[in-house]
């Protein structure tokens, strides 16, 4: 995904291991080059986190705990990123 100059995108995701691609613009201006190296970083945990949520997604069972019946989400839920003061946020 693109996002304020920079790149990242998920490169390998399995059982075991993940690799994320993460590419900075730099810049003349050192505040500029420092904001773009975080919003990468914060970009490419917010990648990480959403392929480790998925591995954690039920398949839609329902589930009791203290005596309450519990169900999952329903199929075709997805997880939107939104800017909130400058940076990523995941909102479900």
């Amino acid at each position: 995904e693109r996002y304020l100059g920079m790149t990242a995108e998920v490169l390998h995701n399995d059982d075991e291991t993940m690799t994320i691609k993460v590419t900075v613009k730099k810049s003349a201006a050192f505040l500029e080059c420092k904001e773009n190296i975080q919003d990468a970083l914060n970009k490419a945990g917010s990648l990480a986190t959403e392929q480790c949520l998925e591995d954690f997604d039920s398949d839609g069972s329902p589930i009791t705990v203290a005596g309450r019946k519990l169900t999952a989400k329903k199929p075709g839920f997805k997880l939107l990123a939104h800017r909130v003061v400058g940076r990523d946020a995941v909102m479900w």
